[in-house]
């Protein structure tokens, strides 16, 4: 069994996938909503 994933270990993958690019995704981190 793997172990569980860590807190937003996974947020970058997912907001791609819902269509963000990185620099969204970087002003979303800056701001501490993920």
């Amino acid at each position: 069994m793997s172990p569980i994933p860590k807190v937003g270990e996974h947020t970058g993958r997912i907001l791609a996938e819902l269509g963000y690019d990185d620099a969204a995704v970087e002003v979303l981190r800056r701001s501490a909503a993920v």
